[in-house]
């Protein structure tokens, strides 16, 4: 959980610093170029102007768009990782692959103390409850039903781990949008009757609604990133619990054998 935590904060804190890094260099020498043009997009900084201040611009709205973004980011990277961890716990499992071996009681049982001192994952916790059930009633059904119970638990539990993700996703946009309204509204606000007779000033007014558009266009283009990555993400972890439901199936449930001891 801890690895989660440190994901967060690295990558919620990198558009912050990457913006503080950006008005510090405003300070000394102004940018040009494809840097001032990234500048003024991501964060709405004007490179023209040295006395930008720090906090006004980190807490922008495209600011918060960015801190957003990181830690979605490092969710789904931390996602990522627990998936292929959990992979990795599946793919020592201690059930045999021979399709015409049968599991007694106590096999399964020796199979629960082999996995019982061993980290929480999907497989052991899997393994343990259905044979835990079957040392108890030897049954193959209600073992069978205790590993559906089981894979339905872990997709809602691995749902939940999810929204907010998702919330995240939606949020994006929405700063997006509510940048881009405030952005037009000071624009528009700070119009003055004479400028209609200077039309340099009222161009030089209007031009400030590129970076309130801006805005709306970075955060759709980072909803959009981070939907095919969830997308990616929760179908691997969606496809990992099929298999597990499918292995279990194939090397458990359907070799069990009642025996009369």
């Amino acid at each position: 959980m801890n690895t989660r935590y440190y994901l967060n904060g690295a990558l919620a804190g990198a558009g912050v610093v990457f913006a503080a890094a950006a008005i510090a260099n405003t300070g000394m020498a102004q940018p040009q170029g494809l840097l001032a043009k990234v500048l003024q997009i991501a964060f709405e900084i004007n490179v023209a102007d040295s006395q930008s201040s720090f906090i006004e611009h980190c807490l922008s709205i495209q600011a918060l768009m960015w801190v957003s973004f990181g830690v979605c980011a490092a969710d789904l990277i931390y996602r990522d990782k627990q998936t292929k961890l959990q992979g990795s716990f599946a793919s020592k499992s201690p059930l045999p692959n021979d399709p015409q071996l049968l599991l007694r009681s106590k096999d399964l049982w020796n199979f629960y103390q082999k996995v019982e001192s061993e980290p929480r994952s999907y497989f052991n916790l899997i393994l343990k409850r259905c044979a835990y059930q079957f040392k108890i009633t030897s049954s193959a059904e209600q073992t069978n039903d205790v590993l559906q119970s089981s894979i339905e638990i872990i997709s809602q539990d691995v749902d939940l781990q999810y929204s907010n993700i998702r919330y995240m996703v939606w949020l994006i946009p929405t700063l997006g949008f509510i940048g881009t309204v405030w952005g037009i509204l000071n624009t528009l606000s700070g119009i003055e009757p004479e400028m209609f007779e200077n039309t340099e000033q009222l161009v030089s007014q209007l031009m400030t609604l590129g970076v309130a558009f801006n805005t709306t266009l970075v955060s759709l283009i980072m909803a959009a990133c981070l939907v095919f990555a969830l997308h990616v993400t929760q179908e691997k972890e969606e496809r990992l619990i099929s298999d597990l439901n499918e292995y279990f199936l194939d090397n458990m449930i359907n070799k069990l054998y009642v025996t009369n001891e």
